[in-house]
């Protein structure tokens, strides 16, 4: 599971696209420096029943504890737009306790 940092890094050192890759919407990162490639799926948030904004939001834990809660953790929200965003992960931006089990994919 990658650190804050190491996502705050994804979003300063790729070229970010906002795409369809194997019939799924997310951000295509491309390595500014290597040229490799990494797929975030937009796979939306889960609640108690229903699966919601899938094709439209992507999130991703991070390893990085939030000091704020005991069972926290910082987590890093995409999303397609418009325009297409990168919500650089730091608890002001998107917040949730990894107990509640709200983020899908990455």
């Amino acid at each position: 599971m990658p650190t804050n940092e190491e996502l705050e890094e994804l979003g300063h050192n790729c070229k970010l696209e906002w795409t369809k890759y194997k019939s799924v919407w997310g951000y295509m990162l491309t390595s500014k420096k290597n040229g490799k490639k990494l797929f975030l799926p937009a796979s939306g948030c889960r609640n108690e029943t229903s699966l919601n904004y899938a094709g439209e939001n992507g999130y991703c834990w991070s390893s990085t504890p939030l000091e704020e809660f005991d069972n926290g953790t910082i987590g890093l929200g995409f999303s397609s737009g418009p325009p297409a965003s990168w919500i650089c992960p730091a608890p002001q931006d998107i917040v949730h306790t990894s107990g509640a089990g709200f983020f899908n994919g990455c």
